[in-house]
């Protein structure tokens, strides 16, 4: 949404930073498709709390850590609120405007792309590729978050922020 935005309104945007973000028609991974599947048959199947716990362990979690190595208090910091993201998902699925379909090369505001180095690796190809898209962009790694970096490396996002939007 934001880089569509940027798209159609670049005397708007002073600058860009994307954390984590979707890439229009990915072709995902089987990984991501195995989460994607496991997330669906939960609610199918009515079990929210079964859905909460998919999502928690793929974003919060990640796939290179363990549990052991979250910070304490974050999975029960976000299972209110992904329980109610959960339960509203198919409303947003109604109202979303769907993938970005603008030419990123006509990105002309700064751009910062961020993303987990403990993220799934489809996210991280995501991150390069708009990188690589978007001229001038610069590419931010969070050795220490998984998909949320604000929750994982909230510190280090705001050291990364403060100096690039006060550009």
């Amino acid at each position: 949404m934001a880089v569509d935005f940027t798209l159609t309104h670049p005397e708007r945007v002073h600058s860009l930073a994307m954390l984590a973000a979707p890439w229009p028609r990915y072709h995902w991974s089987a990984d991501m498709i195995a989460y994607d599947e496991a997330e669906t048959a939960a609610l199918d199947a009515g079990d929210l709390d079964a859905a909460v716990r998919i999502n928690l362990d793929m974003w919060l979690r990640g796939p290179s850590r363990s549990w052991d190595d979250v910070a304490d208090g974050l999975s029960d910091q976000l299972r209110g609120p992904l329980r109610t993201s959960l339960v509203n998902q198919a409303l947003v699925g109604q109202h979303s405007q769907g993938p970005a379909t603008g030419d990123l090369a006509a990105v002309s505001v700064p751009t910062l792309v961020g993303v987990g180095k403990l993220d799934v690796v489809d996210f991280q190809d995501i991150a390069r590729r708009y990188a690589t898209e978007i001229p001038g962009t610069t590419l931010v790694e969070f050795a220490t978050a998984a998909h949320l970096i604000a929750m994982d490396a909230p510190t280090e996002l705001s050291a990364v922020l403060g100096p690039f939007l006060a550009r």
